[in-house]
């Protein structure tokens, strides 16, 4: 139902009214210019119908009066001096009105002809009265034509009627259209403030398909894109959010578990150095342990925190050796088999904590798709002219698809880095983080493209 005050009521009712008043003032100035057509047409017949008869080319007689009457389909006669009719087909009551005419001499004196209007029983007559030259008949002083108006109003009127008609038929014609016109910029509007209200109330999955192009098209388009990205700002808020209660959780859990770890690690160094060749293995095995969980816990500590970068010159070979070290034994004993290929020993400016827990994210990944069995292969290498160190970690999982979710929502009690962290410390680094498939391994493969300058074994820049 239409509101009162609505745009749509406020454009038809004023687009209505001026379209009436606009016919209505149009049909009476064609009526009356029909009518004025008519009679002008009339007066100059009945003038020329005079005219003829005083240029006296025609002698008088009966029969030319009555073959002019039949001709024009007026009344013709002629007056003597004193107004009285002499010859004619007129009757005794325009006759009269003749006779008045002719009483009103000076009428005569200024106009060689007069166009007179006249009731005869109750229905006017055109009357066009024109004094005869003096050396025409002697007997006649004036030759008069008249002509009922009632053939001519009924035309006027039978126009009108027609007229009238089409005008009807364009008014409504004209209504259906500035109605089509108003509710084509109505109802859109209305589509666009209901899905406005939508929004406003928490809808986020809403568009239009509005696709004009016009100002409403924009506002559709606008409004789209308002809905897509409040949608994204309140996915990005809630995963910020996420993100931050992780980490008020993580830095409560290192607190309790930090100290203990100092304390352990600190007794099996003490013990390392007091026990035989043998047993010392197993307490180094220990050592390695530990050191990956203090780096777990430090992982942790950066959940929903600002990630700052500690630079400094970095052996990413041998960065990765460490990672192998300290990972190799448990995915050993899952029966993965964690492969490294490092094509050269290549030391970047970086920051060597947040480049090993992008790796140790990546390889507890993979681990996980894997399940129990299959392989990871973390390779190493120059490429680009030896401008860019490319890192990348593959598996022999089931591909991509599996592979690609933030273990931010899927790990809370693991790691809990996610890949969008990954990409995040590697964008910082001016690097790349890309997401394909293992060509050789066929399953997911992960490379790190690190542009930052890169310092050769040597220690030049490369």
């Amino acid at each position: 139902m239409t509101r009162r005050g609505s745009i749509y009521i406020r454009l038809v009712i004023p687009l209505g009214v001026t379209l009436l008043i606009a016919m209505l003032a149009a049909w009476i100035i064609a009526v009356q210019l029909l009518t004025n057509s008519f009679d002008r047409r009339l007066d100059e017949q009945l003038d020329h119908a005079t005219a003829i008869l005083a240029d006296g080319v025609f002698p008088f007689s009966p029969e030319l009066i009555g073959r002019i009457d039949r001709l024009i389909e007026a009344r013709i006669a002629l007056l003597d001096q004193s107004g009285d009719v002499k010859l004619g087909t007129t009757s005794d009551a325009v006759n009269e009105i003749l006779s008045e005419l002719i009483r009103d001499r000076t009428v005569l004196q200024k106009e060689p002809l007069i166009l007179h209007t006249g009731k005869v029983d109750g229905i006017a007559w055109r009357i066009a009265l024109r004094a005869l030259p003096q050396d025409r008949d002697s007997r006649y002083y004036y030759v008069v034509a008249a002509a009922s108006l009632a053939e001519t109003r009924q035309a006027a009127r039978n126009a009108a009627v027609l007229l009238g008609t089409a005008m009807l038929f364009a008014t409504v014609l004209l209504a259906w259209f500035g109605n089509y016109f108003a509710r084509s910029i109505t109802e859109p509007i209305g589509d666009l403030a209901r899905m406005a209200d939508r929004i406003a109330e928490g809808e986020r999955e809403v568009s239009s398909d509005i696709t004009a192009a016009n100002e409403i098209g924009l506002l559709a388009r606008a409004l789209n894109r308002m809905a897509g990205r409040l949608q994204q700002y309140e996915t990005d808020l809630a995963r910020q959010s996420h993100l931050a209660g992780l980490g008020d959780l993580a830095a409560r859990l290192a607190h309790e578990i930090r100290n203990p770890l100092t304390s352990i690690k600190m007794q099996l160094q003490l013990l390392e150095e007091n026990i035989s060749a043998s047993e010392a293995t197993r307490v180094r095995t220990l050592l390695n342990e530990i050191r990956r969980m203090e780096l777990i816990v430090e992982t942790a500590l950066t959940l929903g925190a600002p990630i700052v970068l500690r630079r400094i010159d970095v052996q990413v070979d041998r960065l990765i050796d460490e990672l192998t070290e300290l990972l190799g034994p448990a995915l050993n004993h899952r029966n993965i088999d964690l492969q490294t290929r490092l094509v050269s020993s290549s030391v970047v400016n970086a920051d060597p904590d947040r480049l090993k827990q992008v790796f140790l994210n990546l390889i507890n990944n993979a681990a996980d798709v894997l399940g129990d069995g299959g392989t990871i292969r973390v390779s190493a290498g120059l490429v680009d002219d030896d401008d860019t160190l490319e890192i990348s970690v593959a598996d022999s999982g089931p591909g991509v698809s599996s592979t690609l979710q933030d273990t931010v929502g899927k790990k809370p009690f693991g790691l809990g880095l996610g890949l969008k962290i990954c990409r995040e410390i590697i964008e910082l680094h001016e690097g790349e983080f890309l997401q394909t498939s293992s060509e050789e391994l066929g399953g997911a493969k992960f490379t790190i493209r690190l542009h930052v300058p890169i310092i050769e074994s040597s220690g030049q820049a490369g």
